[in-house]
């Protein structure tokens, strides 16, 4: 026999909830508290100069600032 699906439960309201996502992060479909943020705690990694210069950049890093 198959076991059953549980649904899981917020950390804020102690409910089960439907996990729904809005603008990258899961958020509570009982009480709206985000439950996980869009980043997770991801942190950007930019190449140094010597790295950059073997292989370009993304776009989310900025290694230059040009005057407007």
């Amino acid at each position: 026999m198959d076991s059953p699906i549980t649904q899981p439960v917020c950390p804020m309201c102690g409910r089960p909830y439907y996990p729904i996502a809005v603008h990258g992060h899961v958020q509570c479909s009982v009480c709206g508290v985000n439950i996980e943020p869009c980043c997770a705690g991801a942190a950007l990694y930019c190449p140094t100069a010597e790295e950059a210069e073997a292989q370009p950049p993304d776009d989310n890093c900025v290694t230059s600032i040009t005057p407007r």
